[in-house]
């Protein structure tokens, strides 16, 4: 029996059927075959006082055929946004609506590189992604010959696992603890080897219905990605794999990094984990410490779990546990961006179209945010990234939660990055992040031969 609230349905999922990513996203704009070529074309504000509305002309890309552009409000600041065009279709002509005029440019050729613009007080630049460049591929990574390590759950559905992904060197003496996002999975082929050379093995933990874990689940699984009620469920998994990591070595250093919901993650096993006290730094690249939606829909997040708990005292919360709050039935600004630029993106463990976020989920990472502001702020020494860039959260909001979790905090405002700050629009971005963490690590004794 499904349940609806609101207006928005929920019930158990359909896990019959196999997860076929290409026709999940055949009745959209979004080709996954391969086969169509979508160019990206990216805007960077020079000079705005206010939000500017861009659009490609008659675009055939969905919501990725229009976006708002930041203002720049700070020096030395250049938001920058994408959009997606199909390459040969209405690509041609760029729109943009400045203090309440529309104004058009050429879409510049992908030689052309970055083409400036101004319009009365607004000055934006524009260049063209061509598809053929790529950031991160399918070889690359299969190039890095990392390890998989399954690991059995109690408990769980035939079908539900967990899966470490690792890759160690003879002389490495530290550790680094990699936790993904939500709807997220490990593809930074070019962070590998710098990791290395810093004298840093590499562990990742895939939890239940998420990244690797979900290769050959079924069609409902890979639709309620990451779906949890509880994240402390998630410990059962988070602990085996650290378990697992701490029997390869006897390491002397072990840094816990965290990105988006894997820093929500990082915090409960600062706290809760068993193996805890063996963590020694941390590193959070815009962690999921708050809702980044504002004004009602932020309210309504904030106090899910405790309107949840007085569901449960009238035996509704249950039925409400797979209610959808929200579905990506078309693709969003971020997942088709990331493919194009990162085909290392494996659409069998990442979920671009058709992903659900539960009302049992929200609660879940409510409680979690709950529970962070409640504790003693630990001492672990603990890098915190976040970005003018961010579209998932506020990341100028951030910062402000870095004081919950330790009370040895280096902070880093870095303009021009996506949500995840080691996946950007530009390779440099990439590197200047990575550089920094390195920086940072061999500043803390954290570093091994070839370190940056």
């Amino acid at each position: 029996m499904g349940s609806c609230m609101g207006g928005v349905c929920g019930g158990a999922p359909n896990l019959s059927g196999e997860w076929d990513p290409v026709q999940v996203a055949a009745g959209t704009w979004f080709d996954l075959s391969g086969l169509t070529v979508y160019d990206m074309v990216q805007v960077r504000v020079l000079k705005s006082d206010r939000p500017l509305q861009i659009a490609i002309e008659n675009g055939t890309t969905g919501k990725c055929s229009n976006r708002t552009v930041p203002a720049v409000l700070k020096k030395g600041a250049m938001p920058l946004r994408a959009l997606v065009v199909e390459r040969g279709k209405n690509d041609n002509v760029l729109e943009v609506n400045a203090l309440g005029t529309r104004h058009t440019m050429p879409i510049p050729s992908s030689a052309s590189g970055w083409v400036e613009q101004g319009f009365g007080d607004v000055r934006i630049a524009v260049r063209r992604w061509p598809w053929e460049r790529k950031i991160a591929t399918a070889e690359q990574l299969q190039a890095c010959q990392l390890q998989t390590e399954e690991l059995k759950l109690v408990g769980a559905q035939p079908f539900e696992k967990a899966v470490v992904v690792y890759k160690t060197v003879t002389k490495n003496k530290n550790m680094i603890f990699w936790m993904p996002g939500r709807n997220d999975t490990f593809m930074h082929s070019y962070v590998v080897q710098p990791l290395l050379d810093a004298g840093l093995d590499i562990y990742v933990i895939e939890h239940r219905k998420n990244g690797r874990a979900l290769v050959g689940a079924p069609d409902g699984e890979h639709r309620l990605v990451s779906h949890v009620d509880d994240f402390r469920k998630y410990l059962q998994e988070i602990d085996a794999a650290m378990s697992f990591a701490l029997r390869q070595k006897n390491y002397e250093k072990v840094v816990l990094y965290g990105h988006s919901t894997g820093g929500l993650e990082a915090t409960l096993f600062l706290r809760e984990g068993k193996a805890r006290d063996k963590i020694t730094h941390c590193v959070l690249n815009s962690p999921f410490l708050d809702w980044g939606e504002g004004g009602i829909q932020e309210l309504l997040a904030d106090n899910s779990n405790e309107l949840n708990d007085f569901l449960k005292l009238v035996n509704v919360a249950g039925s409400l546990e797979f209610a959808v709050m929200r579905e990506s039935v078309e693709p969003d600004h971020y997942c088709p961006g990331v493919w194009i630029q990162y085909p290392a993106t494996d659409p069998h463990a990442r979920t671009l179209v058709g992903e659900k976020v539960t009302w049992g989920w929200v609660a879940a990472v409510s409680a979690m945010h709950d529970a962070l502001k409640a504790q003693t702020p630990g001492k672990v020494p603990l890098l915190f990234l976040h970005t003018d860039g961010d579209e998932i959260l506020d990341g100028k909001e951030l910062g402000d939660y870095a004081r919950f979790v330790s009370s040895n905090v280096t902070k880093h405002y870095i303009t021009g990055c996506r949500h995840d700050m080691l996946l950007n629009h530009e390779p440099e971005k990439n590197d200047e992040v990575l550089k920094l963490i390195l920086g940072w690590l061999s500043k803390e004794g954290v570093k091994g031969p070839g370190s940056w």
